[in-house]
């Protein structure tokens, strides 16, 4: 039985009349924020990213990582990405962690690849993380 700060019982408010708080929602997506290594991240897959791109960079196929990239779109329009990967070989990546693809993200995802002639990495899953660079077109 859930029990408020005051050790008031949901069912001791119903009786008083009273609506019982509301326990707080994961965000819009029902994504949790989630810390790995002392950095909070707007998702548990985020933070899950972050991990393997640390595993990644242990073994070798990673040089380096930054959580966060911003990308300019132009007319005031900017696009955060999760992480902007620098692999050992090939070119470096932009990689969008998403469970959701929503309409804002394919309007920006379309100006980014404009604007910059490759591909924004959409994973879903960890397992669908790249294993090396982009290569160059």
């Amino acid at each position: 039985m859930a029990r408020f700060s005051a050790g008031i019982t949901p069912e001791a408010l119903a009786r008083a009349g009273v609506d019982a708080p509301k326990p707080a929602r994961n965000g819009k997506y029902n994504a949790r924020r989630t810390t790995y290594a002392g950095v909070t991240y707007d998702s548990k897959l985020e933070a899950d990213a972050a991990a393997q791109l640390d595993l990644m960079k242990q073994g070798g196929l990673v040089l380096d990582w930054e959580p966060q990239p911003v990308f300019d779109l132009g007319a005031g329009v900017s696009y955060v990405g999760d992480f902007l990967v620098h692999y050992v070989t090939g070119l470096p990546r932009v990689i969008d962690t998403k469970g959701v693809i929503t309409a804002v993200f394919r309007i920006k995802q379309k100006l980014f690849e404009e604007k910059y002639s490759y591909e924004i990495d959409v994973v879903k899953k960890v397992s669908q993380m790249p294993l090396e660079g982009r290569q160059s077109s």
